[in-house]
């Protein structure tokens, strides 16, 4: 049931070409809702190549917040703020903005400053860099 109401929030990743930061924001709507799973989200963007800047690999997880980790669903109470979408080209969106959640094994909560690089294809997502 997830996965259709993930589907359902996130119009037109697939198939008809939509306005691309317009399917950004859904995709951050239904991830601060918890409404989408690792799953769910690599069945709606099946040609997405997913790249992590290295210094991101190698920074403390317990401190920062990346959206693999989101997906991966190792964060909880998920809130995006000051987000700011903007086209850069026409197939690439950047968002930049805060994202503030906490581990289930964590009591303090953490908040996170980022900036990513949505690539676009014929309507699809085909690139994210964090």
């Amino acid at each position: 049931m997830t996965f259709i109401l993930a589907w359902m929030a996130i119009p037109s990743v697939q198939g008809q070409k939509a306005d691309n930061l317009e399917v950004v924001k859904h995709l951050y709507d239904a991830l601060e809702n918890n409404s989408t799973t690792s799953k769910d989200f690599a069945a709606m963007t099946p040609t997405l190549n997913w790249e992590e800047d290295k210094s991101a690999k190698d920074v403390n997880e317990r401190y920062t917040i990346t959206l693999s980790a989101i997906i991966k669903n190792e964060w909880r109470g998920i809130s995006f703020q000051n987000l700011v979408f903007r086209e850069i080209e026409e197939s690439k969106v950047i968002v930049t903005g805060m994202v503030s959640g906490r581990q289930p094994t964590e009591c303090d909560g953490v908040t996170t400053k980022f900036q990513h690089i949505w690539t676009f294809k014929d309507g699809e997502i085909i690139n994210f860099k964090e």
